[in-house]
């Protein structure tokens, strides 16, 4: 698997998860060994945690995000189309006025 947690744990530490991300910090299973061998007893079980949470909670967002845009171009598509109809509609009407009239 070929985790740095210590090289994690700097990452958190700094709010860099991206980097953490890209270290494999979502391969950890949360196990508390590298807290347990470290020599300082820093506890990098929790920056892995935190780290974790943070990228998981920004990706919700971004898909809470992406949703919303995906909603709003749909509906104004839609928008678009009841338009597009009430004006095909008005014209067919005004066509078929203006054909009785014209008898």
């Amino acid at each position: 698997m070929k985790l740095f947690p210590s090289r994690i744990d700097g990452y958190a530490r700094h709010d860099r998860f991206d980097e953490a991300e890209k270290l494999g910090v979502m391969n950890c299973i949360e196990c508390g060994c590298c807290s347990f061998v470290c020599p300082a007893k820093r506890s990098l079980t929790q920056s892995m945690r935190t780290a974790k949470n943070s990228i998981q909670r920004q990706r919700r967002r971004d898909k809470a995000r992406k949703d919303k845009e995906k909603a709003q171009a749909e509906a104004k598509a839609a928008a678009e189309m009841r338009a597009a109809e009430a004006k095909a509609k008005a014209e067919a009407e005004k066509a078929k006025a203006s054909t009785i009239d014209a008898k």
